[in-house]
């Protein structure tokens, strides 16, 4: 008979030439609290103080190590690229950041993070990557489009971003840099293939919708709200998959005059569209919002 009460532990499974190891790295509460002590720190952590991280900084982060990284390292061996599928609250930890001690992670492998294992069953093309672009600080939509199923709420003006983007140009040899008008959901999803991509604007994200046939209780809540409102059932796609993906936007300029009679321009690069680009060769993509 099972036990009364089962431990719920996490396990890493390392995938490589040589075979499939199992390694278990502990209790799930125990490093769950660990993963969301990391998080929080490097949120909230200046990013003026960059070359001087305060003692919590680094401690989180080398506890995130301790817990997650460390156990690995024998069947990671030499590895010098890791491919990384975290399962939640994983997949929103900055592995890059975990610190053995004396080094960051990044500074001892190189580090790439999947949705799932499957996605390395794409083929990958060794093509050429682009110049690093950057888009910040867009004219923000005055009001949302009528076609559009994203209801946004009034966005603030990002104050710092432009600063920030001329900042990262100048960081970036032969950059593109794209601030104002020019900022464009066209602009965006008109990229291929760029080393690195830095865009610092807002995002926007609708709320849960009631299933069908009309539940008893309302779903909860779920996720970052940054603005969040119903919509009617015929503004989205029928049920499917790609629903999910229409749900969430980061929010750029539209323009005026855009190409495509068929085609709406409403300033909202929903992650649906965001999924078709061509990222191949992509070393870095920063988001760089208002939270």
């Amino acid at each position: 008979a099972p036990p009364a009460a089962w431990t719920a532990k996490y396990v890493g499974f390392v995938v490589a030439p040589s075979g499939v190891t199992l390694v278990e790295l502990g209790d799930a509460a125990d490093i769950d609290r660990v993963v969301v002590q990391a998080i929080a720190q490097v949120s909230h952590h200046p990013a003026s103080d960059a070359a001087a991280p305060e003692p919590a900084l680094l401690a989180a982060m080398q506890a995130a190590y301790d817990r997650l990284w460390r156990p690995l390292l024998p069947a990671l061996q030499d590895a010098g690229h890791v491919f990384i599928a975290g399962d939640s609250p994983l997949d929103a930890l900055p592995f890059a950041a975990l610190r053995d001690g004396d080094h960051w992670l990044f500074e001892r492998v190189t580090l790439s993070y999947l949705h799932s294992a499957r996605d390395l069953l794409v083929p990958r093309p060794t093509g050429f990557a682009g110049p690093a672009w950057v888009l910040a600080d867009p004219a923000l939509p005055p009001a949302p489009s009528a076609s559009s199923p994203l209801q946004p709420g009034k966005f603030d003006a990002l104050q710092y971003a432009e600063a920030e983007a001329e900042a990262v140009h100048k960081l970036l040899p032969n950059s593109v840099l794209k601030l104002h008008d020019e900022a464009s959901e066209l602009a965006l999803l008109s990229v291929a293939h760029p080393r690195i991509l830095h865009i610092a604007s807002h995002a926007a994200f609708l709320q849960d919708r009631p299933a069908a046939p009309p539940p008893a209780a309302a779903p909860a809540q779920r996720g970052l709200a940054i603005a969040a409102v119903p919509v009617p059932r015929s503004a989205l796609p029928d049920e499917g998959a790609e629903e999910g993906w229409m749900r969430s936007a980061l929010v750029l300029s539209a323009p005026a005059a855009a190409p495509g009679a068929n085609r709406v321009w409403d300033g909202f690069a929903t992650a649906y569209e965001i999924m078709a680009m061509d990222l191949h060769g992509t070393e870095l993509v920063t988001l760089s919002a208002c939270q």
